[in-house]
């Protein structure tokens, strides 16, 4: 069976249907994920020093943001 106006395969379409599916659920995980984590970067220039967390207290939050804030820079 094929679609009439022009002549795709139902096979066809349906694992474009399933990729889109597959693709579209994915990119709504990492939204997700990525909403729901925290990170804190180093304040100085050039520092590429990052912390992420995922389903922490305000407690821990604060804790690693100083550290973030605060880590020892390394010059090379």
């Amino acid at each position: 069976m094929q679609l009439s106006g022009y002549g795709v395969p139902v096979s066809l379409l349906l694992a474009c249907c399933l990729s889109c599916t597959a693709t579209f659920s994915s990119l709504l995980f990492r939204v997700i994920g990525a909403w729901s984590t925290t990170t804190h970067r180093c304040t100085r220039p050039g520092c590429d020093f990052t912390v992420s967390l995922t389903r922490t207290d305000s407690a821990d939050n604060r804790r690693w943001r100083e550290i973030a804030a605060h880590h020892p820079h390394r010059t090379h």
